[in-house]
Order: C-alpha cells, then sequence, then structure tokens
C-alpha cells in the first residue's frame, strides 16, 4: 500500500504539497497542479491509498482546489467515477492543530484570512 506523507520535516522522504505536486506559488482561484495524466506521478497517484497533509491549516484553501481538481483529473482514468468524488476519491487526512495557525494572506483583513482557510 502506498502512503504519501506532506511532513517536510519529520517523516524520511517526507515533502511538502507544493514541491510534491508543483502547486504554484502565485496560487488563485483557477490553479492546477503540473501533474499530468499518465506521469510518473500521477502513476504514483493511482496506487496511493492514502494522503497525509500535515500543516493544512497553513495552506490556501486556493492549494486544496487545486488538489481536488488535480486529483479528479489524473484519477478518472481508473474509475469515471472519480471525476465525482472530492479529491478523485482518495482518502486524504487534513492534520494539524486547527485552532492554531492560519494561512497568511499578505494586507488581508480578518475576513480575507478567514475565507482563505480550510471550511
Amino acid at each position: 500500500m502506498h502512503v504519501l506523507y506532506f511532513v517536510s520535516l519529520l517523516l524520511s522522504g517526507g515533502r511538502t504539497a507544493r514541491a510534491r505536486f508543483a502547486i504554484p506559488i502565485n496560487i488563485n482561484e483557477n490553479s492546477i497542479s503540473g501533474i499530468r495524466q499518465g506521469s510518473d506521478l500521477a502513476v504514483l497517484l493511482e496506487r496511493t491509498k492514502l494522503l497525509i497533509w500535515d500543516e493544512a491549516p497553513m495552506a490556501h484553501n486556493y492549494c486544496f482546489e487545486a488538489m481536488d481538481r488535480t486529483c479528479r483529473d489524473v484519477l478518472r482514468s481508473s474509475n469515471s467515477r472519480n471525476l465525482e468524488q472530492p479529491f478523485g476519491g482518495m482518502l486524504i487526512v487534513f492534520g494539524c492543530d486547527f485552532q492554531q495557525i492560519l494561512p497568511v494572506v499578505l494586507k488581508g483583513r480578518r475576513q480575507d484570512i478567514i475565507s482563505a482557510t480550510i471550511n
């Protein structure tokens, strides 16, 4: 069973989500990651049963939306129903203290920061 860890410092082989999935630094509501169907990383995603994303509250909501679009696109080749399921049907665990750390929104008001968090 393949398990992907996004705990860059704590686990051997751990990487940040942005590094592993080529999530753009300047992200917006239409961004997608750099994974393409048929690539080595797409094959790894198809074999993955569990994805653990640590420090999730620090990531902007657009990162999760980009990852959702990418997983749906990549995983639909193995099952067409995956296009309709969140994250293409992949099991994802978002970890961290959700009351402690919020994403950084430059010159953002409280409302901007709250709308950037995971809901």
